[in-house]
């Protein structure tokens, strides 16, 4: 059951033929979560514990997760996948959809159809379900399981670095990007300190703090100008944030003259990577208090860099993927924050059409663009 009552449907599944490529679907259950968080470290490179699992899964205020596993001859699970409920208002109406998360199987399992199994059965019981429409976010291997299987791309992500300093993590953030780029740290980090004052405009009239729990004072900052954005009320900035058994966010609120205008959430490893994980203000001057903020809190946490991820039509980082949508409200289809209306897709497996997935075109993956999308990395 979600945050406001809405009971989800758990359906039993029917399993695959395990003869023909030796596992077989079914409902993850709590005994499975040892065996679920070595699949998670395997695949994702981690050295989690069971409780974020937990957290994951079942403490999400806006509702529990769908996770099915595949699992081999000894019911032993080699690979899950989840929808996690997400709470958004779209073209002003709140309406519950679905995040998919944790693709994962062991290396040996792979490609045996299991990510396209698991996603037909997920897709398959949200649209008996109602749910409007599903959103994922896709690293470049993941980016292709999602298209062959009926998803659409519908934005690409842009990864955004700033040079505080000369050291190790800042030729670290540009290990990838070639040699050139690598000689031009030092340059890079000349160019950013001659933004510093402009930093420290930005940040005129603006106090911060650090955050022990959220209140309702974070509900009623403006939702960004866009058809469609996620809720980020206290509860969920709470459980996402600051209940997370990694303990590595730290939020800090923004105040104007007392009053609570923004908030913004970094993140800094031992190495002295800096990351922007979330930010938001009530205007574009609040946007860019928050963007100076995060920076200059993370310099004095010994950030050599500063990464932020921000969505551009024409960026190339990563792909934001949907599914087709059920019955969409307003005519709209998925998308994470920004966008409206749904877009020529390609054909859904057999399954998803059976229950009910539409298809009407209606826009362009660009045209899910539209209201003015404010940068915080542009910002600065």
């Amino acid at each position: 059951m979600d945050s406001r009552g809405l009971r989800l449907p758990e359906p039993t599944l029917e399993p695959n033929d395990p003869a023909a490529l030796g596992w077989r679907a079914r409902d993850a259950r709590p005994a499975d979560r040892g065996s679920l968080v070595k699949v998670f470290n395997e695949a994702f490179h981690r050295h989690d514990e069971v409780s974020l699992l937990d957290w994951r899964y079942d403490r999400n205020p806006h509702g529990s997760a769908w996770t099915v596993v595949a699992a081999d001859g000894a019911d032993a699970p080699v690979g899950s996948y989840s929808f996690v409920p997400r709470r958004y208002v779209v073209n002003g109406a709140e309406t519950l959809v679905m995040q998919a998360s944790d693709a994962m199987v062991f290396p040996n399992w792979q490609r045996k159809g299991i990510f396209r199994g698991l996603d037909s059965i997920l897709c398959e019981r949200a649209a008996k379900a109602g749910i409007s429409f599903g959103f994922a976010f896709c690293g470049r291997r993941s980016q292709k399981g999602f298209l062959d299987n009926g998803w659409l791309a519908i934005a690409k992500y842009r990864q955004w670095t700033r040079v505080l300093r000369v050291g190790a993590a800042a030729f670290e953030a540009r290990r990838t990007d070639g040699r050139l780029r690598r000689a031009l740290v030092p340059l890079e980090a000349l160019r950013a300190r001659s933004k510093d004052q402009a930093l420290r405009a930005a940040l005129e009239g603006f106090e911060d703090s650090p955050v022990e729990r959220f209140d309702g004072a974070i509900a009623r900052l403006p939702n960004p100008n866009y058809r469609i954005v996620g809720i980020r009320d206290a509860p969920y900035l709470d459980w996402r944030m600051l209940e997370t058994p990694r303990r590595t966010h730290r939020p800090f609120l923004l105040r104007r003259r007392g009053e609570i205008v923004g908030f913004y959430d970094v993140e800094c490893s031992p190495a002295g990577r800096g990351y922007l994980l979330d930010a938001r203000g009530a205007d574009l001057a609040c946007e860019r208090a928050a963007l100076a903020g995060a920076i200059e809190r993370l310099r004095a946490m010994g950030a050599g860099t500063v990464r932020r991820q921000s969505s551009r039509a024409r960026s190339s980082m990563r792909t934001c993927a949907t599914s087709a949508s059920r019955r969409r409200p307003s005519g709209t289809s998925c998308r994470s924050s920004c966008g409206s209306s749904g877009a020529t897709r390609p054909p859904r497996p057999p399954s998803i059409r059976k229950a009910g997935m539409s298809s009407t075109p209606t826009a362009t993956p660009r045209e899910w663009f539209s209201g003015p999308l404010v940068s915080l990395a542009s910002a600065q």
